[in-house]
């Protein structure tokens, strides 16, 4: 340890190398540490497949703002979006709802908008989400064996 002339300034540069130290890792002042362990955490998809296989079209049809990122990740074709990917999508479709379900869909949260994602994907004759299966609906999944 390097002694100073006075007590306060052992202590400040103590105090400096301490902050020195919890700051290894950061790309900039007052920015978190990440971990590695924090980038393997994928939150769950809120849509099932068969909905992800409904809305992807639909969103890679929209009309994008030139060079964003929107219009890069439309390129993207189904089968390479990973769980953080099918995530992203779903962010991104919220934000082009409009374009995807009309005039009414401006007002849409999150949740009506997943909800009317759901509706649509199980119409199109995928498989049924549990929150949209109708109870005595005539659906082969329904039928007694």
């Amino acid at each position: 340890m390097i002694t100073t002339l006075s007590p306060e300034m052992d202590a400040w540069l103590a105090e400096q190398r301490l902050l020195e130290e919890s700051v290894i890792g950061r790309r900039m002042p007052g920015a978190a540490v990440l971990q590695d362990r924090d980038l393997d955490v994928v939150p769950p998809c809120p849509l099932i497949e068969a909905e992800i296989d409904w809305l992807w079209p639909r969103y890679q049809r929209c009309s994008f703002p030139p060079a964003t990122f929107a219009k890069r990740f439309a390129c993207t074709p189904r089968e390479r979006l990973t769980p953080r990917g099918k995530n992203a999508a779903v962010k991104l479709a919220y934000r082009f709802r409009r374009q995807i379900f009309g005039k009414q869909a401006v007002k849409w949260g999150d949740e009506l908008f997943l909800s009317a994602v759901r509706y649509a994907a199980s119409r199109a004759g995928g498989p049924k989400h549990a929150t949209t299966t109708a109870v005595g609906s005539d659906s082969p999944a329904d039928a007694a064996p």
